[in-house]
């Protein structure tokens, strides 16, 4: 048994050299939708997942980091980088400089 990010995974998923028991994360993914997640099985709140981010250096003025935040929504919101990303099991998000703060 393992945790496995769903890139890592998936081909293996899909080509029946793995068996998958759960997702890690609160909501489905869009890569395996009946496959159910912790939360559902009763492990209440389990939520582990993968997410990727854009740093920039401290101090770097908000309205700079803002704008790096709108194009890279805009970008990750376009269907060509959505193709790309769902057959990974990556479902795309995206949001805003404040709330990856607290991530």
């Amino acid at each position: 048994m393992m945790f496995v990010p769903a890139p890592t995974a998936i081909s293996q998923l899909k080509s029946g050299n793995l068996i998958a028991l759960a997702s890690t994360q609160l909501k489905r993914s869009s890569a395996a939708p009946d496959l159910a997640t912790m939360d559902e099985l009763g492990l209440k709140g389990f939520d582990t997942g993968v997410w990727f981010g854009l740093f920039a250096p401290a101090g770097t003025p908000k309205d700079i980091v803002d704008k790096l935040a709108q194009t890279a929504n805009a970008v990750i919101q376009t269907e060509e980088v959505r193709a790309a990303f769902a057959p990974q099991g990556i479902d795309v998000i995206g949001g805003t400089p404040d709330a990856f703060r607290l991530t």
